[in-house]
């Protein structure tokens, strides 16, 4: 397994005149057997908009990734992605994507592209985590173009997929499972069963391993699976992060499974699915290690049965199942520093664990200082900590995960969510983290909470500034918070633009992008629509009002939708709200209103 080249630098060239832009031609026209032929001005148009990332070592260009964005419909196409022949097999072309990944969730909610079957690359699409959707005939008789797909989508618990009752289960199934039963004669009671009664549904990974292990039954396959089966997606890049990290435990455990195998549990850890189902034996031989360390148990379609039936507590394992679960903010000073420096070192081994603790015992000491650990399941999960001393903004120098389980996404969502209500609150202008030792999942989560992050250094910082302007006085506010906070003068100098136009002032797409950047400040004159819809107190409680929580005895009664930052109504079919995007405003009526129908189980 080569290693990836640390002299390695991904740029992205947005300027038709640059130099990188004659050697991404050269390199396209040397591949052109299976890259196809392109005319000079569409690389030229690329890189105007969106970009073009070329991949540097010892600043020579190696290789490139061309993508363009369908805006309305919010799809990235990637066009292509080259390296040159002789740096092959060195993780560049992972490198580009990963630096892709990044650039296309800032505007689309899905990436497609094309590519023939026969160039024998399918295995590389798959470890960079995208799946086969369908197939299609290619322009050149005899030859098959796969369309490949890879989705962003929130990460938290949602009520789509939560579901309240005690005797469901939530678990993956793997195609050679479902290829076996299908075998059976009654092998569609069977799966409709395993579907309706069990609950079990699928990730992406299951498409790949039907294209690559079932060629002749892939299509009986692909439509068993998209009609009876849910598929419960993972974010790219957390997905990229588990497979990492899993390999790795098996490498260090002289342990060797396919690598969709490997992509399977890894897209388990990353949706919050706590259990995979396969009837494979070496995969059911390996469980105890996989459980200990990720907290993914693998079962056999008889352990699934009896999970399902059994009266043990085995089951509350589940992120699903978060009612009547205790989850508390508690102070530092609460706990032994010793240990959590300890458990946070094994997270952060770059960090230095004799000053880790000492820093530890200076925030428990200082009165500026307040240090909190989120305590879940009776373990302490995260730690944070923020500097209550400044008067413009609300600094957090620390932000650690303590314990690493399959649940720590969703709670690092809910501190960083619970940060910004806080900065909010007191009326800080920015809230600002300042931990140096900030990991990759921790950062994809700020950047979905729409944190900016400094590009000359390791601060990430987001506005807070609650209050309804037009355009001219939010230009007015950003340009005095480019002076007083320097590390946020790229973003502002970005909105400043986009506002200073009539035409993006009309496109309600751009302006509720901008509107999340900047929540929760909104803009007075923009085309956004407005909609009024009311709300039962009890929803109300549940979903989004602390007040009201306050007021009732148990205060929220559904764990799962307190930490969860997603929200879903639903309104008969006669319902008027058909533009989107839109703000909703709600109001908390009389339980006799008609404004809501149920929640999704």
């Amino acid at each position: 397994m080569s290693s990836l080249d640390t002299n390695l630098k991904i740029k992205l060239i947005r300027d038709e005149n640059s130099p990188y832009i004659q050697q991404v031609n050269q390199l396209a026209d040397a591949n052109s057997k299976t890259l196809g032929f392109r005319y000079d001005c569409f690389y030229l148009e690329r890189a105007k908009n969106p970009g073009i990332l070329v991949a540097l070592l010892d600043n020579k260009m190696v290789g490139y990734l061309i993508w363009s964005i369908n805006k309305r419909k919010r799809i990235a196409r990637l066009w292509q992605l080259c390296i040159k022949p002789e740096y092959r097999g060195r993780k560049i072309a992972k490198s580009l994507n990963n630096e892709f990944l990044k650039l296309a969730y800032e505007s689309a909610r899905e990436i497609r592209f094309e590519c023939k079957d026969n160039y024998g690359i399918d295995r590389m699409w798959c470890a960079l985590g995208y799946f086969s959707i369908f197939e299609k005939p290619a322009k050149t008789k005899g030859h098959t173009l796969k369309v490949w797909s890879m989705q962003f989508i929130s990460n938290e618990p949602s009520i789509f997929s939560l579901n309240t009752s005690e005797s469901t289960i939530k678990c993956a199934i793997d195609a050679y499972t479902l290829h076996k039963l299908m075998k059976k004669s009654q092998h569609k009671e069977s799966i409709e069963w395993l579907s309706s009664e069990l609950g079990i549904c699928v990730t992406e990974e299951i498409f790949n391993e039907i294209d690559q292990f079932y060629p002749n039954r892939k299509k009986q396959l692909w439509n068993l699976v998209n009609t009876q089966f849910s598929k419960l997606e993972s974010e790219p890049l957390i997905f990229q992060n588990k497979y990492e990290f899993i390999k790795a435990i098996l490498k260090q455990n002289k342990i060797e499974i396919e690598e969709t195998d490997i992509r399977h549990i890894a897209r388990c850890l990353a949706s919050d699915i706590p259990y995979f189902l396969t009837e494979k034996i070496n995969l059911l031989s390996i469980s105890p290690l996989i459980y200990k360390n990720i907290n993914v148990k693998i079962i056999s379609l008889k352990e699934g049965i009896n999970l399902q039936e059994s009266d043990t507590d085995i089951t509350g394992y589940q992120p699903l199942h978060l009612e009547n679960k205790s989850i508390q903010l508690q102070t530092l000073s609460q706990f032994n520093l010793e240990k959590i420096a300890t458990a946070v070192f094994q997270l952060y081994p770059n960090s230095n664990q004799e000053k880790l603790l000492r820093k530890l015992r200076e925030f428990e000491n200082n009165d500026k200082i307040e240090s909190h650990v989120l305590y879940y399941q009776n373990e302490p999960q995260i730690l944070f900590v923020y500097d209550i001393s400044q008067q413009e903004q609300l600094e957090v120098p620390f932000l650690r995960v303590i314990k690493e389980t399959s649940l720590t996404t969703t709670l690092l969502n809910f501190v960083v969510n619970h940060l910004v209500e806080i900065a909010i609150s007191d009326n800080y202008s920015f809230l600002k983290i300042t931990d140096p030792f900030i990991r990759e999942p921790e950062k994809i989560i700020l950047e979905r909470q729409y944190f900016t992050k400094n590009i000359e250094g390791f601060e990430w910082i987001k506005p807070c500034l609650r209050d309804t302007l037009n355009s001219q006085e939010v230009i007015n506010y950003l340009f005095q918070a480019s002076k007083n906070h320097p590390e946020y003068k790229n973003m502002s100098q970005f909105l400043r633009s986009w506002l200073n136009s009539e035409e993006v002032l009309k496109d309600p797409l751009y302006c509720m992008d901008m509107e999340r950047l900047l929540w929760p400040l909104k803009i007075e004159n923009t085309n956004i629509p407005n909609f009024i819809i009311p709300i039962k107190p009890e929803y109300a409680k549940e979903l989004f009002d602390k007040n009201l929580a306050k007021e009732n005895l148990f205060g929220n009664q559904r764990t799962d939708l307190f930490l969860g930052l997603d929200r879903v109504y639903y309104k008969s079919s006669k319902s008027s709200l058909k533009k989107a995007p839109a703000r909703i405003f709600w109001y908390v009526s009389k339980c006799q209103d008609n404004g809501y129908s149920d929640l999704s189980h």
